[in-house]
């Protein structure tokens, strides 16, 4: 049988792990997602096997995020216990490395700590974590003068953030006094938090309550939104459950488990959740064997586990861009005239243009301003006599010139 040859792409690198957080990112990701609610990022999105010989898995990543970086090391560690020779790819590697350097340097224990200690404090991806660990290669994706290029020129782009903030920062001040003259009181409310949403400063529960209720409103069916709809059902179960009896089950169940399970199976158990210390490997089984342990007898655990258990189906790139497409839909709809509906689409408009600028949008984000930019600007020049588009257009050039070349790789 011919060899299968695994080879990984995880969105990150040693090159890029100085980057800043807020750079990836175009809205925050709920707390159901983050490492308290047993969920996260790094879980394979596309696999192709199909009539070859060659088997290559996308694994998809979330920069910064230590869970997310644990999953992958984990995912990996597991996957070399089957498939010890496949290859591995990491996006942003404009050259082939390894650390072996560091062992040479510090010796294997002295390494090992050294290594840990850095993956611990975030400064390092679950992939390069496995590639020392584990003595493995880290092959690249990128063509090196290409990607060295871009680096110098996102250097200097960054260097520009405080120029480039203060030439928007009238523009900004100018589109909140016409969202003031010429937006409805539903329509300022509704603005005010999306911008707060995505400042951090308004909680996930309340966000997306406010556009559930003024989607049922506004006869807009959540339903068409199906990773929001799904997120409000499971959100809405966690945050309803007791965590007094949720503690006070959950302690009874492990207590139970012994009796229930045979002592192959708990022993499975307590190797798969690290001494049911690895949450999300415990929820996982306890949804899959609820029938087998009557999960139904504690109730408010059996709630839990069955929404953490579906939270796990979101998709969480659709989820981002169906919040975004939904506050879009619902705004446009409480507008009351063209006016408003200019105002909006400038003041939407103008975040994408700040992230374009300052390196920081997303591909679909880049997308928009390249589909959108001419209208952006016709549309400041007819509403805003004064403005400071002109002044950024050398730095929006370069910007351009960045955000093209991170497409083509």
């Amino acid at each position: 049988m011919l060899k299968k040859l695994f080879s990984f792409t995880i969105a990150v690198s040693l090159a890029l792990s100085s980057f800043p957080a807020g750079a990836f990112s175009a809205a925050p990701l709920p707390n159901i997602f983050n490492a308290d609610a047993v969920n996260g990022y790094a879980f394979v999105t596309e696999a192709s096997f199909k009539n070859s010989a060659i088997s290559v898995f996308n694994i998809q990543d979330l920069h910064f995020n230590i869970e997310s970086q644990k999953k992958i090391f984990s995912l990996l560690e597991k996957l070399n216990e089957s498939y010890p020779d496949f290859e591995l790819y990491i996006e942003g590697a404009s050259e082939d490395s390894d650390f072996e350097w560091v062992y040479s340097s510090l010796g294997k224990k002295s390494g090992d700590v050294f290594l840990k200690a850095f993956f611990d404090s975030g400064n390092m991806s679950g992939a390069e974590y496995f590639a020392a660990k584990f003595g493995r290669r880290i092959n690249s994706l990128e063509e090196k003068n290409v990607f060295n290029g871009n680096l110098l020129l996102f250097a200097e782009l960054i260097q520009r953030r405080p120029e480039i903030e203060n030439l928007i920062a009238p523009l900004e001040t100018t589109l909140e006094k016409l969202r003031n003259k010429y937006f409805s009181s539903d329509q300022k409310k509704l603005f005010s938090a999306y911008k707060k949403y995505r400042a951090g400063t308004m909680q996930d529960a309340d966000y997306f309550d406010l556009l559930k209720k003024e989607s049922f409103k506004n006869g807009i069916d959540i339903n068409d939104y199906p990773n929001i709809a799904l997120y409000v059902l499971t959100s809405g179960s966690v945050v309803s459950v007791s965590q007094k009896k949720l503690q006070a089950q959950m302690s009874s169940l492990f207590s139970d488990l012994k009796n229930i399970l045979s002592y192959k199976q708990y022993s499975e158990l307590i190797a798969v959740s690290n001494n049911l210390k690895d949450r999300q490997a415990l929820v996982s089984y306890l949804y899959s064997n609820r029938d087998k342990i009557n999960l139904t007898q504690y109730p408010e655990l059996n709630k839990f586990i069955v929404s953490i258990a579906l939270s796990d189906k979101i998709n969480r790139l659709e989820f981002i861009g169906e919040e975004n497409t939904l506050s879009s839909d619902l705004s446009l709809k409480i507008s009351r005239d063209e006016n408003s509906k200019n105002i909006l689409f400038m003041s939407r408009f103008l975040d994408v243009y700040k992230n374009v600028l300052m390196t920081s949008a997303t591909s679909d984000e880049y997308l928009y301003y390249k589909n959108n930019i001419l209208k952006f600007k016709a549309l400041v020049s007819q509403y805003i006599a004064d403005n400071s588009l002109a002044e950024l257009n050398p730095v929006e050039i370069k910007a351009v010139e960045f955000n093209d070349t991170n497409l083509k790789r």
